[in-house]
């Protein structure tokens, strides 16, 4: 059976104010391309993205890499967003089947921790790094330069690979500190002319607090509640099979038909996993309050009217109020 190449990726920069965009990801699977932001899914044969508020989750078999935007907080200049990636590994206590692959999958390739060399910062002043994880890597920091964007093929790739163990006759090996540490001093000055250059303050100072309100955000009433999407024998595969634009467009009509009409961007709908959403919706300047957003989304008729938009059991758990920020006017 031939394989499917996926591509995909994250743009912070089509986070919005609020930390959220309909456009976030944007890639192909196999010669069909998609886009998608908040709320958003996409299954690939084996792989699975899940878009929640400013967050994706990408998950094959037994891996989790979660990416996460957020501000940049006490902008100068530059890009308004950063992105924070996450790796987890489901089987635990095995190694990964196929090692390495690449500098942050030999993270996995072993049970044993690798200590390799690092840099001894000053205080104060400029400082230029030489540590390029010599000892905790196998080979060194150039052996993993790839030839565009999404290649796949270095010195060490496993990227095709259908057996465990590193390609014979690499001729490469994972040296302790004291050998990097040895190697690196070899080398002398001349390492440092392809150095990084770090801040000239060091420690890194602690994390800024969040930025204020935006001239167009502010704090809002919000009611939130976990929508429990199908029962029985139906509920292993409702919630896929339905989709959260299905369960929003839903939950606009259900509210209509309880006297509390709302709008699509009042919405925010994040997946939590066996059938569950969380359903938050933010109070708007005209139209209902989070009060009787509340009672609304608590009368029997609501849940009646949900399951036969969506054609199967629903369920309404743990609802509260709350604050939000918002743009919603």
């Amino acid at each position: 059976m031939g394989r499917t190449l996926l591509e995909s990726s994250f743009f912070a920069r089509e986070l919005n104010e609020g930390n959220w965009g309909w456009q976030v990801i944007n890639g192909s699977c196999g010669k069909r391309r998609f886009k998608f932001g908040r709320g958003g899914f996409k299954r690939c044969f084996d792989l699975v993205i899940k878009m929640s508020f400013s967050s994706a989750q990408f998950s094959w078999r037994s891996w989790v890499i979660t990416v996460r935007g957020n501000h940049v907080y006490d902008w100068v200049s530059g890009p308004r967003h950063r992105i924070d990636v996450s790796f987890r590994f489901h089987a635990r206590g095995s190694a990964a089947r196929v090692m390495p692959h690449g500098i942050i999958g030999q993270s996995f390739s072993s049970n044993e921790p690798r200590h390799g060399h690092v840099d001894s910062y000053p205080q104060d002043g400029e400082f230029i790094t030489s540590a390029m994880a010599e000892g905790a890597i196998e080979g060194n920091a150039t052996m993993y330069e790839m030839a565009s964007p999404y290649a796949t093929e270095f010195a060490f790739s496993r990227f095709s690979g259908v057996s465990d163990g590193p390609d014979k006759g690499s001729g490469s090996s994972v040296l302790d500190a004291s050998e990097a540490s040895t190697m690196l001093g070899e080398r002398g000055s001349s390492a440092g002319v392809a150095g990084r250059f770090l801040s000239e303050e060091a420690p890194c100072p602690p994390p800024s607090s969040p930025p204020p309100l935006s001239p167009g955000a502010v704090q809002v009433a919000a009611t939130s509640f976990s929508l429990d999407v199908g029962g029985g024998r139906l509920r292993r595969r409702a919630l896929d099979a339905i989709g959260l634009d299905a369960i929003e467009a839903a939950l606009i009509a259900s509210f209509a038909g309880s006297g509390a009409n709302i709008t699509a961007e009042q919405i925010t709908l994040e997946d939590l996993g066996d059938n569950t959403v969380l359903v938050t919706i933010v109070q708007a300047a005209v139209g209902p309050s989070a009060d009787d957003i509340t009672a609304s989304a608590l009368q029997p008729s609501f849940l009646a009217s949900m399951s036969e938009e969506l054609g199967t059991t629903v369920g309404i758990t743990s609802v509260a109020q709350s604050t939000a920020r918002t743009g919603v006017g």
